[in-house]
């Protein structure tokens, strides 16, 4: 059985009928009056249409502020419904709107997914992973035969269940033409000979690259990298007002604009796609908080995807496939005289 409740599953409680309540935490946030229908003594009450009105989708906006290694947890809700005989029904939910199975939300899941399993030097490197909070994660770096402790992430005092968020920027130490020697970086449970998720290091970063971060369906911060032909465009709107024009004046605007607005937006190209990753980015087009990485900048862009719908390819259809994805920042910058 699984340890967390997705809200995109129905939980169903065989509650009696009669007045009932929702807590979550220690506050009432939600009361109601279930009726049972005709010949029967239990009402099938779906607890999870009432939770998503609570589960928040996590925020890892912050994980981007800086080079410093972040951890973030916190983000399960323990929920108890009673009813009119004060029988308890307990959940802990999840901001969670996979269509995988809900008992996949075990501990150690690693619910970040990377459509492109590499990262470059100088890039932000997240896990999400479902796990207690007293258990010590690490990234161990391996080069051909030899590897090393890269990054720890040490547990607290605490025991229970959390679904907990680490990141890290990968050193530029790492940058170099040679491609003879694979590296590797694993995420795994100190003490632990079972890795978790393994991410190759690129040498280099290609000319051009960007990288969009997003929560997938399963609540995980994911990302791809986006290396064929990319472009960036701005759209303006312009508010003008006119005045008297001054003929003996040609330096003088007899139109200003008092107020421009901007927004660009990004039409970004994946490299070529396995089958298996294609089905991971289809999480990027319902993602509802996206994030564009500019190496050539080093900057990082809340964004929006603006594509409206998605062909999910494969190779049987497709044989050699990328992905072209369109994105707007989410801020329109505004320009006064």
């Amino acid at each position: 059985m699984a340890l967390l409740t997705p809200t995109g599953y129905p939980f169903k409680c065989n509650i009696n009928p009669g007045n009932y309540s929702v807590i979550l935490g220690s506050k009432y946030i939600y009361r109601g009056k279930a009726y049972s229908f005709p010949g029967e003594s239990k009402v099938s009450l779906d607890l999870s249409s009432i939770m998503r009105n609570y589960v928040n989708c996590p925020d890892y906006s912050y994980h981007f502020n800086n080079s410093k290694v972040k951890e973030t947890n916190g983000q399960v809700y323990n929920t108890t419904l009673v009813d009119s005989t004060n029988t308890m029904f307990d959940a802990k939910f999840v901001w969670n709107y996979s269509p995988k199975s809900a008992n996949l939300l075990n501990a150690d899941y690693v619910v970040s997914d990377y459509p492109t399993p590499w990262v470059y030097p100088t890039q932000r490197v997240c896990y999400s992973v479902i796990g207690y909070r007293d258990t010590d994660y690490s990234v161990e770096l391996e080069t051909g035969s030899t590897s090393f402790m890269y990054v720890e992430f040490p547990g607290s005092s605490s025991g229970t269940i959390d679904v907990r968020s680490f990141s890290y920027t990968v050193s530029n130490s790492f940058i170099t033409d040679k491609e003879d020697t694979k590296t590797t970086l694993n995420f795994k449970k100190s003490n632990d000979t079972n890795t978790l998720c393994s991410l190759s290091l690129k040498g280099c970063i290609p000319e051009n690259a960007y990288t969009i971060y997003y929560i997938n369906l399963k609540g995980g911060l994911s990302f791809v990298h986006c290396t064929g032909k990319n472009i960036v465009k701005s759209s303006i709107s312009r508010n003008q007002i006119t005045h008297e024009p001054d003929y003996s004046n040609t330096a003088l605007h007899s139109q200003t604009n008092y107020l421009n607005q901007r927004t660009r937006a990004w039409t970004l190209n994946t490299p070529f796609l396995s089958n298996d990753s294609s089905k991971m980015l289809q999480d990027l087009f319902s993602s509802p908080m996206v994030w564009v990485h500019s190496y050539a900048d080093s900057i990082t862009t809340a964004a929006v995807v603006t594509d409206t719908s998605v062909e999910e390819k494969n190779k049987l259809n497709n044989r050699l496939f990328n992905y072209t994805i369109n994105l707007k920042e989410s801020q329109t910058y505004s320009i006064l005289i």
